[in-house]
């Protein structure tokens, strides 16, 4: 199966740290879909995904938010509320059954249209500034 959230160069940050965490979020969204290929036959594990995909993208924002406090990175408080933002989208999918595919489908289009979107206006600007800091070259 095609993967239906690809990995782009253009999102390589060079921070391996946040490289790896963000192509780990890929990995999950694409293994998802890839359930969806025979919802009854994989019902179970649909929402063993859903946990897991929601678990490592509010593991790796709160490491982010993390680094840049820690760094005290400029104009991190839009950066900040933005994750703060798709933390509560993500936690309100727990008032839903987990095991819909309706739920898991707007989970996965939810994060692919988040990074898409949070990348390019914040990662790729952040990112470069957080990577001087830490002595980091890319």
């Amino acid at each position: 199966m095609t993967d239906v959230f690809e990995w782009k160069t253009d999102f390589v940050t060079g921070n391996t740290l946040i490289d790896d965490e963000h192509k780990q979020l890929f990995q999950q969204v694409n293994e998802l879909y890839e359930l969806f290929s025979d919802t009854k036959k994989y019902h179970d594990q649909i929402s063993e995904k859903i946990i897991s995909l929601k678990t490592i993208l509010i593991k790796h924002l709160y490491e982010e938010n993390e680094l840049f406090e820690k760094y005290n990175i400029s104009e991190k408080e839009e950066h900040l509320k933005a994750h703060t933002d798709l933390i509560k989208i993500i936690n309100e999918f727990e008032n839903y059954n987990f095991s819909s595919l309706l739920v898991a489908l707007l989970l996965c289009d939810t994060i692919i249209n988040y990074f898409s979107e949070h990348f390019s206006k914040y990662d790729k600007k952040f990112i470069l500034e957080l990577n001087k800091k830490m002595s980091i070259k890319t």
